[in-house]
């Protein structure tokens, strides 16, 4: 998986030439510590949230490079790409995950990213045929599914989403209870659901991917405080966790202790969880709406846009907040 390249400019991204990008040509001699060093600050910078300061890292990692591709090369430009995303360069984006699956077009990863980007762009079909060319590669890999789940009921192609599902559930006889639960609760069978986790449970049950799962059925089907009593035992035994504060927070939010709900997603933002700081901060700011916190939430929002100016959902909310 080595392959030797040269490099190009393009608009304002640097990255490896057929992993789309440098501006000139390689080093003669890599530096491989020095990659190492920049992919690390890159990495750091992420998990800070500063983007724009890891693209910079990312760049300056592929500059290492003496021409041949290596492993840690398409790691790096997966990570560019995601920056790209992040700062909302999308055209960057989708040139640098086409670079990776041009050079390796076993990377579902990489399909699956600009399928993302382009529902981003409104572009439906081309991320309709990226996310089959994700599955198609790694038809096993559960999560796949349930990204591409909610990518599309995100941008309300709620029927494309289910049809996802359906071919996890198709195409993989031997799922065990735990993905049977997850895929049973997407097709809206909490019952069913609740059952096969019920049983993962009792195998894996410090999972708070499988918990959260669990307290949604639980709440769907009607038994909303066994779906708080379950989220609270959980960090209780298990200690403080971001993504089961946001549910903790959801379920309060939805039985109206608005105190509560505001209290959990707030613990939540405390932790700095990266994969769970989007949600939590826009159910916060929904949360002080609720509670006629205007100026709070206003204020909040304007802060999250800044962050997260692809939101189109949190855009109408903010267009709402200044009008108050």
């Amino acid at each position: 998986m080595r392959k030797g390249i040269c490099f190009k400019k393009t608009v304002s991204v640097i990255a490896l030439c057929l992993l789309a990008v440098l501006n000139g040509c390689s080093s003669e001699n890599e530096d491989p510590e020095k990659k190492k060093e920049f992919r690390s600050q890159g990495l750091e910078f992420m998990r800070n949230g500063d983007y724009a300061s890891a693209e910079n890292a990312f760049e300056m990692a592929l500059k290492q490079s003496n021409g041949i591709v290596r492993r840690i090369d398409i790691d790096i430009c997966y990570y560019l790409g995601v920056c790209e995303v992040k700062l909302s360069e999308y055209d960057e984006a989708i040139d640098t995950f086409s670079a990776i699956a041009g050079i390796d077009d076993t990377q579902e990863d990489a399909f699956y990213m600009r399928g993302k980007v382009e529902l981003m762009k409104g572009e439906k079909e081309a991320a309709l045929s990226d996310f089959d060319r994700a599955v198609s590669i790694a038809p096993s890999r559960y999560v796949l599914y349930q990204k591409i789940y909610a990518d599309l009921c995100d941008y309300g192609y709620e029927s494309e989403a289910g049809a996802y599902i359906g071919k996890a559930v198709s195409e993989n006889e031997k799922m065990g209870d735990y993905q049977h639960g997850v895929f049973s609760y997407y097709l809206g069978d909490y019952d069913e659901a609740r059952n096969y986790l019920e049983k993962a449970r009792n195998q894996k049950n410090d999972d708070p991917k499988l918990i959260a799962c669990l307290g949604r059925c639980y709440d769907e089907l009607g038994d909303t405080a066994y779906a708080i009593s379950l989220y609270q035992a959980f960090i209780d035994g298990n200690g403080a966790n971001a993504a089961i504060y946001n549910e903790l927070g959801m379920v309060k939010l939805k039985s109206s202790d608005l105190n509560g709900a505001l209290e959990a997603f707030q613990k939540g933002i405390e932790l700095e969880d990266e994969g769970s700081m989007q949600s939590l901060k826009f159910n916060e700011i929904v949360t002080l709406e609720r509670m006629g916190e205007f100026s709070r939430a206003k204020a909040s929002m304007e802060s999250y846009m800044r962050e997260y100016p692809a939101d189109r959902v949190a855009g109408r909310e903010y267009e709402f907040l200044k009008s108050r």
